[in-house]
């Protein structure tokens, strides 16, 4: 009889612990951000490849961070071309890093797994969509010895939609009443005299090596710094008549398009460009007011990209190609003295 008793008994605690697991397991699950709610999966026909999006969130504040995941799963024999998401796709989020990727064979899954997860910041609160965007495959069993008559298809995404809520910010509570510091018994005035004196030389000397020594010398400069600005125009206009992205020379364009840039920058400026790591010629222009706000995220997202091409042998799509060569020729026409608007 009491053994009885006592199987009833654990019978009862197991079935009161079972949903208490149950929901623990669902908010790890929805701790790690791949809730069914946030997970989009997109596919083509019966071809072994799958593309799935994965939110951190469908829903964030202002002062948040939106992290989107980018997976593609596809069997062997399959080659994929990494996706390069524009800022058309991701507006008005502003990406804060650069994209990071990982390889990873699934054995349970018989599937190659690709992910490229970026992370934004919301500039504006409201509701958005994460715009379409395509991820191209291509099957080795197709490629031909002509490169341009290789197969490329596409798996097409479809908007997603995320909302960003405004944040209100109350400095009231923080308030607290001020009181008066006690001096001690001795005259700092002389001391508080110098301090001041010395803090207003510091911001000086800083000022003029920072601002007034960066801007071009105009008068010292024995060639019209208008010869500048339309060496780089033509310079861009020659790349484009090469036709290089007909060829997929993508390593090449985006080569001779950052020099061009930073050739632009160093002698039109007087910015060390060519010196610089593009980290450290980021944080300068950063630091300049003689670009506006929109010039500068030119600037940054453009350098990143050539550097995802040159250093990570990354090979993007046409279409992104043509729209960095948009982007320096609109930053060089908007800066350069003489243009035409």
């Amino acid at each position: 009889m009491r053994i009885g008793q006592y199987l009833t008994l654990v019978l009862l605690v197991f079935s009161l612990a079972a949903p208490a697991c149950q929901q623990e397991d669902r908010q790890s699950f929805d701790k790690a951000g791949l809730s069914t709610d946030r997970e989009f999966v997109f596919t083509r026909g019966g071809a072994p490849i799958e593309v799935i999006i994965k939110l951190s969130a469908t829903e964030i504040d202002l002062t948040d961070y939106l992290t989107v995941v980018i997976e593609t799963r596809f069997a062997e024999g399959i080659l994929v071309t990494p996706p390069l998401l524009s800022d058309s796709v991701y507006s008005p989020l502003l990406l804060v890093e650069n994209p990071v990727e990982t390889t990873a064979w699934s054995e349970e899954l018989e599937r190659m797994i690709n992910r490229w997860t970026y992370r934004f910041e919301p500039l504006v609160s409201g509701e958005f969509d994460l715009k379409t965007f395509s991820v191209n495959f291509r099957f080795e069993k197709e490629k031909t010895e002509i490169p341009s008559k290789w197969p490329v298809y596409q798996i097409q995404t479809e908007p997603i939609s995320y909302r960003v809520n405004s944040v209100e910010v109350s400095t009231l509570d923080d308030i607290r009443d001020i009181k008066g510091f006690i001096l001690p018994p001795f005259d700092f005035l002389p001391l508080i005299i110098v301090l001041v004196l010395v803090f207003i030389l510091s911001v000086a000397v800083l000022f003029y090596f920072r601002f007034v020594k960066k801007q071009p010398l105009l008068a010292n400069n024995t060639e019209p710094v208008i010869d500048r600005y339309q060496e780089a125009i033509r310079r861009l206009d020659d790349l484009e008549r090469r036709n290089l992205l007909d060829q997929a020379l993508y390593e090449q364009f985006h080569t001779e398009l950052s020099e061009i840039l930073r050739d632009y920058l160093e002698f039109y400026f007087g910015m060390k460009a060519k010196e610089q790591t593009t980290e450290e010629f980021i944080t300068e222009v950063f630091d300049t007011r003689q670009f506006t706000e929109e010039q500068r995220q030119i600037l940054k997202r453009f350098l990143q990209l050539a550097d995802l091409v040159k250093f990570a042998t990354f090979q993007p799509e046409s279409q992104v190609s043509t729209e960095a060569m948009q982007k320096v020729r609109s930053f060089v026409k908007s800066t350069g003295t003489g243009h035409e608007d």
